[in-house]
């Protein structure tokens, strides 16, 4: 692990001080320890392809897919997208907030699972939705009670998301305000601004 901390700090951080990259060394090969001990607890996992580029078109629109990780369990497949760190529940709202692995899942019948990997020091996990158990990983119950409802469910959200972009929809509807936190655009925008005098209403209504 210290060999391929030493060679990612080479590629990307060879400018930085030399004190920054020690503290980087440390806190990377913690973060490969901590990882490699749940893979090494995973008796199911095969892993057939890493970073694997897929061109795909939805509703009209072409796109480019990167895939982190392709797992293999007999003629299924499950698809894993590396995360540093703890992300919420991105895969069950009414609007899709984070469409890439459900597109992932949208390009290739065999594909029975989509995972976030959180890699994290204290607590690394594996979390997602599939159509079967996975080794060492927290599941939600798929949309509906099957894959294949999931799936339905999924090309349907990303339908409405094509659609809206075809026709030029750009309303500004954040799914809540952690969503403007790293807006540079909120003085654009400013629903915060209509956020707060929506609450000053209603505390007016109350009282």
């Amino acid at each position: 692990f210290g060999q391929a901390a030493d060679q990612a700090l080479a590629r990307h951080y060879g400018r930085f001080p030399a004190a920054f990259r020690e503290r980087e060394r440390d806190r990377l090969v913690a973060l490969l320890t901590a990882w490699n001990r749940l893979e090494s607890r995973r008796e199911d996992t095969a892993i057939e392809d890493l970073e694997l580029g897929l061109a795909a078109e939805f509703g009209g629109i072409g796109l480019y897919l990167r895939i982190d990780r392709i797992d293999r369990i007999g003629d299924a497949h499950r698809v894993i997208d590396y995360k540093t760190g703890r992300i919420g529940n991105r895969l069950s709202h009414d609007r899709l907030l984070d469409p890439q692995l459900p597109l992932y899942a949208l390009t290739n019948d065999s594909v029975q699972g989509v995972l976030y990997a959180e890699v994290d020091e204290e607590r690394p996990r594996l979390k997602g939705i599939a159509a079967m158990e996975v080794d060492q990983a927290g599941l939600e119950a798929p949309a509906g009670g099957s894959w294949s409802a999931q799936r339905d469910r999924w090309q349907a959200q990303i339908d409405t998301l094509t659609d809206e972009i075809r026709a030029g929809f750009a309303a500004v509807t954040p799914y809540d305000r952690r969503a403007c936190q790293n807006c540079h655009l909120q003085s654009l925008c400013r629903v915060a601004a209509a956020d707060d005098r929506a609450d000053e209403e209603s505390s007016s209504d109350r009282a």
